[in-house]
């Protein structure tokens, strides 16, 4: 069974702009996928992926679905973003720790300062938090992944099909 995770990608400001100009350029028929380069990762490319962007330096902005795309570089791999979407209102970085469970804040303070890729664990609990903080996030996630952590996500009141 493939497991769903995340990536926390923190976007440099020098490429935020070029970067949300490419969503509206993007499309079909030979036009390129919105994509970043970050450090070389593990994930099945079958399993679902979803990007929580930061496009500010305090806060998640923006969701999508990633791909893990081809090399980039030495030691670094292009990390595809699909549907790249703001959140009606951001998380920072404070409120999400505090929300996060004890046992994921040391390894989740470390993929918001420097990004990175979130283990399906880290990534169960970040799904868990974000909807503690804001639960219009269901239908935001189920919309690009359809990731549910159902054993920890239904407690919090996962809205009925």
């Amino acid at each position: 069974m493939v497991e769903a995770s995340g990536y926390i990608l923190r976007v440099r400001e020098e490429r935020r702009k070029i970067l949300l100009e490419s969503v509206n350029t993007g499309g079909w028929f030979g036009a390129t996928t919105p994509s970043e380069p970050v450090p070389s990762f593990e994930h099945s490319r079958r399993a679902p992926l979803l990007v929580f962007a930061s496009f500010s330096s305090t806060a998640i902005t923006h969701l999508a679905r990633g791909k893990r795309g081809t090399s980039a570089g030495t030691d670094l791999q292009r990390l595809n973003l699909l549907n790249i979407e703001p959140l009606e209102r951001p998380i920072t970085f404070r409120k999400l720790l505090s929300n996060i469970a004890p046992r994921y804040k040391s390894v989740l303070t470390k993929r918001l300062k420097a990004g990175g890729y979130l283990t399906p664990k880290t990534f169960r609990a970040v799904v868990e938090a974000l909807i503690k903080i804001d639960d219009s996030l269901h239908e935001v996630l189920d919309r690009y992944c359809h990731i549910w952590p159902y054993e920890k996500v239904e407690s919090v009141g996962k809205p009925s099909p």
